[in-house]
């Protein structure tokens, strides 16, 4: 692959990296220094990717990676933030807040499987792949997110 190609579909898929760490990473500058480093590392390992291999779930893997390493790094919990890069979707305006304060309150684990599959339109095998789960993992993590969004909004009208 040409680098001006892979330049822009890195640039296409930054919103879904940044939703990605979003959901793993505390912390704002935390968020941009994974997905720095995933691109650094996607250019790096450029010729790991096979032709068969989709882009995307490849470079999602990189930066799951990158932020699980950055959290080893640092040992520290804290609630999540919801980012800007995060709020950009094509949601009813209405809507928006009340998912992502809804999304807020989860767990991480649960928070970043919801945004995968939801937001990035990810298979649950790509998801799998992506967090390194069985996609029974990953089915498991979908079916109580949808009850723990379910019951929030129910006690948040």
């Amino acid at each position: 692959m040409e680098r001006e190609t892979l330049d822009r579909l890195i640039w296409d898929l930054r919103l879904s990296m940044l939703r990605l760490a979003g959901a793993i990473l505390r912390q704002p500058q935390d968020i941009e220094d994974a997905v720095s480093s995933a691109v650094v590392l996607a250019y790096q390992n450029l010729d790991a990717l096979r032709k068969d291999e989709c882009l995307k779930p490849w470079l999602l893997s990189i930066t799951a990676r990158c932020c699980y390493a950055q959290l080893r790094g640092k040992k520290r919990e804290q609630p999540m933030e919801i980012t800007e890069a995060m709020a950009q979707t094509e949601l009813l305006p209405e809507w928006k807040g009340t998912l992502y304060e809804a999304l807020q309150d989860l767990p991480p684990a649960i928070a970043q499987t919801l945004i995968l599959h939801y937001f990035e339109g990810m298979s649950t095998a790509q998801i799998a792949s992506v967090l390194h789960l069985s996609r029974t993992g990953v089915s498991m993590r979908l079916i109580r997110g949808r009850a723990m969004m379910r019951d929030w909004l129910e006690q948040n009208p």
